[in-house]
């Protein structure tokens, strides 16, 4: 299962070691396809697909979809 590719893409979101536009994208990509049926977690691709790390009024910024990040790491683990 991709659960530990995704978690450990989540910790290094979260963590900010990485926010970049393209660690998004790998996150987005496996959760889609991992989980295509997910409420949850298909909401959470799409706020990835409008996620731009310098943020702006019409974009989602970090520290929104840090604070969704974590959220998703939770629901993930109580999915474990």
């Amino acid at each position: 299962m991709a659960y530990s590719a995704i978690n450990s893409l989540l910790e290094k979101f979260i963590s900010g070691e990485d926010t970049s536009l393209k660690l998004a994208n790998q996150i987005e990509v496996l959760i889609d396809n991992e989980f295509p049926d997910d409420d949850f977690l298909q909401e959470t691709v799409e706020m990835l697909a409008c996620y731009r790390p310098e943020g702006d009024d019409s974009v989602l910024g970090i520290d929104l979809i840090r604070r969704r990040l974590v959220n998703t790491h939770e629901y993930l683990a109580g999915r474990v």
